[in-house]
């Protein structure tokens, strides 16, 4: 629910099941929630809405996943888009994948990246991070 990522900083993730580049940058967005998720980052994955189910997600997903991490799939949460108006995609303006929204505290978007490999967001993070601590130590 929205309300557990109020005060968190929130890494989205925008994928398909058919981009390598996707999932190519899948480590990155792993070892980013590894190192600050005890610090307040939040790192979540949404397919985008061609595919109807979780089911169906989660079987297309599923060996993809394990080959890009030498079969130890990450632990970063994957939801659905339900497509449409009304859909995640188009609340954030996602035309494409992969697209990459930084989220701060507030909710505001801070920054858009076109994958979880630029450096730029790592460096985004931590200063979202530090900015948390001073505020609330």
């Amino acid at each position: 629910a929205t309300k557990d990522l109020q005060g968190k900083v929130v890494v989205l993730d925008f994928f398909a099941d058919y981009c390598s580049l996707c999932h190519a940058h899948k480590p990155d967005l792993e070892k980013l929630r590894q190192q600050y998720e005890q610090d307040g980052l939040v790192v979540l994955a949404i397919h985008e809405s061609t595919i109807k189910s979780i089911e169906e997600m989660n079987a297309k997903m599923e060996p993809i996943l394990r080959h890009v991490f030498h079969g130890d799939p990450p632990r970063i949460p994957m939801a659905l888009d339900s497509g449409g108006e009304t859909s995640v995609f188009s609340a954030y303006g996602v035309h494409a994948v992969p697209a990459v929204i930084l989220i701060d505290q507030r909710g505001h978007v801070v920054r858009r990246y076109h994958h979880a490999g630029k450096p730029e967001l790592e460096a985004d993070v931590q200063t979202l991070l530090r900015f948390r601590s001073k505020r609330n130590p």
